[in-house]
């Protein structure tokens, strides 16, 4: 069992190294079954955001939260557009929040007045965004997206395409559970029976049994243990079937290996959550590092604005 979970821990991490896979798909079906999830996510597009009511310029940014009292686990950059297309997520970055199964998330849009200072920045809204209840607006944006979309909307961008809230929309949409779909009669096949459901179950259990009977019994002939061949002619293909016997030496060599084994495996799994963790910790220090650097490009300007007026 260990194992196993060592080995999704692996695949989990091996995909942050990989670029994004386009779908097969060129059109996205609405499945009652849909499931969208963080780690889906590509980019967040805002659409008419509220300015300054004076006509100061503004920037926007978003971060998102686990919960409305948590702190950030991502912070976009600022952007001084009222529609703007913030960067795309890269699948390291939403793996790295440990968050990235998720799908609800709380996001906030912020309002920044003065650039290069964060201390004046107002919260423009605060959402819990459901990914499973988007709406599907279409592969490509439409060019008539300000009579589609109310103000301080926000679109988000997945694989299948772009989707956006209900309550964003101009006209309200028919929210309905069950989605319709047009078939082709001759498409359509009958589905299996109860009886036929119930000995397809059986024969699953069944060979889910055998192969872990096959399983446990090949541990049993790798280590040798309590195993004896049946006594049969000692013919050559009963000799190459038949395995090897094993001294009680050779057996305590085998427990040992096999304990160092699964203490490596275990020092493996904890060694790729601290990488995880210490990936979010690096994210979190090259924003502080950021702002810390605007922070001293203001001060050297503001001390030479000074020396300036003061020769003057």
């Amino acid at each position: 069992m260990e194992l196993h979970e060592s080995q999704s821990i692996v695949k989990d991490l091996d995909l942050t190294l990989q670029p994004r896979i386009a779908p097969r798909y060129k059109t996205w079906l609405p499945l009652a079954t849909q499931q969208l999830r963080l780690r889906g996510l590509i980019q967040v597009i805002g659409h008419n955001l509220k300015t300054d009511v004076n006509g100061r310029t503004c920037w926007f940014y978003y971060t998102l939260h686990r919960s409305s009292m948590s702190s950030p686990l991502y912070t976009s950059e600022a952007i001084d557009n009222a529609n703007p297309r913030w960067s795309s997520l890269e699948i390291p970055t939403l793996y790295a929040t440990g968050y990235s199964t998720a799908s609800e998330i709380i996001l906030r849009v912020w309002k920044r007045l003065i650039p290069c200072d964060n201390t004046a920045d107002v919260t423009l809204f605060t959402w819990g965004i459901s990914f499973t209840g988007l709406m599907y607006i279409g592969s490509k944006l439409p060019s008539n997206l300000g009579s589609i979309l109310k103000e301080n909307s926000l679109i988000f961008y997945f694989h299948g395409g772009y989707f956006t809230p209900t309550y964003c929309f101009v006209t309200a949409l028919d929210s309905k559970r069950y989605l319709y779909m047009t078939i082709s009669v001759s498409e359509i096949r009958n589905s299996y029976t109860v009886n036929k459901l119930s000995s397809l179950r059986s024969k699953m259990q069944a060979l889910k049994q055998q192969t872990e009977s096959v399983q446990t019994l090949r541990i049993r002939i790798a280590s040798g243990d309590n195993f004896h061949p049946p006594k049969y002619p000692q013919t050559t293909l009963n000799r190459l079937l038949q395995p090897r016997r094993v001294n009680k030496e050779k057996k305590l060599e085998i427990i040992k290996i096999r304990r160092e084994l699964e203490m490596a495996k275990f020092r493996t799994k904890l060694l790729e959550q601290e990488r995880a963790r210490k990936m979010g910790e690096i994210r979190i220090l090259n924003q502080v590092h950021t702002n810390i650097v605007e922070e001293n490009q203001d001060h050297g300007w503001y001390i030479y604005t000074l020396m300036y007026m003061t020769h003057i």
